[in-house]
């Protein structure tokens, strides 16, 4: 899975605004402290391409649930025309047409199974882009932190 530019962009703003929202605050103390666990709270909170991952979850379980459900019978009534002028054309027949689906040879039970297998899917693809967003977190912490200790 290719992870975009966009966690590192967001990464290096939030950065900055911090800095620089200190460094308005009182020029004397011009770093923050902030330690892997914050940021890497912060980062995975505010990630958008996360959160769009995570809804895929939550629409893969409104699929299971979908899948579940059985079609509905439909009931047709079937009446002739009849001429307005004329009630000699009435309709001497009328006929009702019910039309029950029968799902046969498990088609249900599959129908089923391939939503609760797209569900598991789409968590581990999840987890998967956890793993490298969490891994481009660190990269880019440990390069901050040489930043620093060279500024230093």
């Amino acid at each position: 899975m290719k992870i975009s530019s966009f966690p590192i962009v967001f990464v290096i703003t939030f950065l900055l605004c911090i800095s620089i929202k200190a460094q308005d605050a009182d020029p004397a103390k011009a770093h923050i402290e902030l330690n892997f666990q914050e940021f890497l709270t912060a980062v995975l909170a505010n990630n958008l391409d996360l959160a769009i991952e995570r809804f895929d979850i939550s629409a893969a379980e409104a699929a299971i649930i979908a899948a579940r459900v059985f079609e509905d019978p439909e009931l047709e009534v079937i009446l002739p025309a009849f001429q307005r002028d004329d009630f000699g054309g009435m309709p001497r027949n009328i006929a009702f047409e019910l039309e029950i689906p029968i799902e046969t040879f498990g088609k249900r039970r599959y129908r089923i199974e391939g939503a609760k297998k797209e569900k598991e899917m789409a968590e581990s693809v999840v987890e998967d882009f956890l793993r490298y967003l969490r891994t481009e977190a660190a990269l880019l912490f440990s390069e901050l932190l040489v930043n620093q200790l060279v500024r230093a």
